[in-house]
């Protein structure tokens, strides 16, 4: 698996050409809780196999104080476990790097797997 890192905003045809119709999805907003929002200076994270093909994103936003930041979606597709998994280690990394002092997320599913890392 491999992770790319991208910002809205100045990336957008390599973001919404990877995601494709997942974005525009009614099965992953179902999944997600909701539709799915972004804005210029988010951060997409976009996961992909071995053959490069999508299997799943995260998007971070950075909240007010910039050295907060909100993992709003996290996203695997079907029968890609260990997705959401990795994506959660590479944006706490990341994280970390920019001397962010916490991640958060609203989602309960990720919110459990967040107390693993």
């Amino acid at each position: 698996m491999k992770i790319k890192k991208y910002k809205q905003g100045l990336e957008d045809k390599a973001i919404f050409g990877n995601l494709g119709s997942r974005i525009t999805s009614t099965l992953v907003h179902k999944i997600l809780g909701n539709a799915v929002v972004s804005k210029d200076g988010d951060i997409w994270y976009i996961a992909f196999d071995d053959n490069l093909e999508t299997i799943g994103f995260g998007l971070v936003r950075k909240t007010k104080s910039k050295n907060t930041s909100y993992l709003k979606y996290l996203y695997e597709d079907e029968n890609k476990k260990e997705v959401k998994k990795a994506l959660i280690k590479q944006i706490i990394k990341d994280c970390k790097k920019e001397k962010n002092i916490s991640v958060w997320t609203n989602e309960r599913e990720t919110e459990q797997i967040f107390k693993q890392f």
